[in-house]
């Protein structure tokens, strides 16, 4: 059988629909940006089921982005294929969509999943044969039984969390163009404990916190790193550091190893002294961290763990920073609780404490998280074009604000955030804290 897996590009992957291009080209001229700036990984949902197929099998692994062009369709599309497998978040549905519609009018068979697919099987069975639904590990090996036994059913539901050792490790080696990717995706754990109201990810990995085995973790990183000839890990774990005492064996583990790397993380890393200072001898560059928002009652309301966390952010920040740690804050901005105002007390909060990088977001009501469920009730979303839901785009109506205003204050504290003051402040006063990010 001949194998197609496609990643789906996104629109924000070539520009459009960027913030930097659809809300913010008033500044476009105080920094330059590129595509090259974007975070490119191969999929690791792919990856992973590429493990299942037989030796026999010929596995083509194939970016939609790399093959992109502006005057018909990519040199792919005449390729002929047994099966395509595609996967993706929203944001690339609209694409995935496209390719599978392409290759089922040729005849291939179409297997959808990923975190869209999930929150929205029906839309997504409308373009494929098949829907996976929620962990794909747990049902794929059915799937292929079923697939070969010519009795392929319309949908499979994962009716279980997947225990981490029991996850098969991803084919780097079926990769092309590797010099293409900026960053390796690998997953040490799966889940995440909290239920913030915004977040989607539930609806493929839920709420219970898996570890893989840290030999596992350690073998699949050597496995990559033959492949990228600058290898950079970006550890795609929900919540990385949880567990602190499953968290300091990795890293112990990634000391020897030489490697750059950066995970994404709650601010409790923090709490844990020890743990910090292995991040800094590991070599771990930058930790994303989910600050969310200055408005206290806003986080009352959709993450009631991160609100007991928020009186010490200013201590937990700057400890985490002393330690040679750089800390990305992700902020979004328009929650219901958020008026006006909530845009220099952004600001204040991103200059007062130093914060090495801010990645600034329009509150995205993505399918499958509970605010879409709650905004769609209220009749408040206004647009399910796919395309726009890009942490970019306003896609509902804000509570305390326009739209009109919610726009235009982002574009202010966008317009902050990238002032030759702040990047000058960056570079004479970060940077010499946090050396391995100049």
């Amino acid at each position: 059988m001949k194998v197609g897996l496609i990643s789906p590009m996104g629109v924000e992957s070539f520009y459009e629909g960027n913030i930097l291009s659809d809300i913010c080209k008033s500044y476009e001229e105080l920094i330059e940006f590129t595509g090259d700036d974007l975070e490119c990984m191969p999929s690791l949902g792919l990856l992973i089921m590429a493990s299942f197929f037989p030796p026999e099998d010929e596995l083509r692994y194939i970016e939609d982005q790399f093959y992109r062009t502006k005057k018909g369709d990519p040199s792919y599309f005449d390729e002929e294929f047994d099966l395509i497998l595609t996967s993706g978040f929203t944001l690339q549905a609209p694409r995935a969509y496209e390719i599978a519609d392409h290759f089922r009018s040729k005849g291939s068979i179409v297997v959808i999943g990923g975190q869209h697919a999930s929150s929205l099987p029906e839309e997504a069975k409308e373009h494929a044969d098949s829907v996976v639904v929620g962990e794909g590990e747990d049902v794929f090996p059915a799937l292929l039984e079923d697939l070969k036994n010519g009795c392929l059913r319309p949908f499979y539901y994962s009716g279980r969390n997947i225990p981490a050792d029991q996850l098969p490790s991803p084919r780097f080696d079926i990769l092309e163009k590797t010099e293409k990717y900026n960053k390796v995706a690998i997953q040490a754990t799966r889940g995440c404990p909290y239920l913030c109201e915004f977040c989607s990810i539930k609806a493929v990995y839920g709420n219970k916190y898996r570890k893989k085995p840290v030999d596992v973790v350690i073998n699949e990183i050597a496995e990559a790193k033959k492949y990228f000839p600058d290898f950079h890990v970006a550890f795609a774990d929900e919540n990385m550091m949880v567990d602190k005492k499953y968290s300091k064996e990795l890293v112990r583990r990634l000391i020897p190893l030489g490697i750059t790397w950066e995970a994404y993380c709650d601010i409790s890393v923090a709490d844990d002294d020890e743990l910090l200072d292995l991040l800094r001898e590991a070599n771990c560059v930058e930790l994303e961290i989910g600050i969310e928002t200055v408005n206290q009652a806003a986080l009352d309301a959709v993450s009631p763990w991160k609100a007991k966390r928020a009186p010490n952010y200013k201590e937990s920040i700057k400890k985490i920073q002393d330690h040679g740690v750089g800390v990305m804050g992700l902020f979004m901005i328009g929650f219901d609780q958020d008026d006006p105002g909530i845009f220099r007390k952004m600001w204040d909060f991103i200059r007062e404490n130093d914060i090495f990088e801010a990645d600034l977001a329009i509150l995205n009501p993505l399918p499958g998280s509970p605010i879409y469920e709650r905004l769609k009730r209220e009749g408040r979303i206004l647009s399910e074009d796919w395309t726009r839901y890009s942490w970019t785009q306003i896609n509902y109506q804000p509570k305390l604000m326009t739209v009109e205003e919610l726009k235009n204050g982002m574009i202010w504290l966008q317009k902050k955030s990238h002032s030759p003051e702040w990047m000058e402040r960056k570079h004479s006063v970060l940077n010499p804290r946090v050396k391995r990010l100049c």
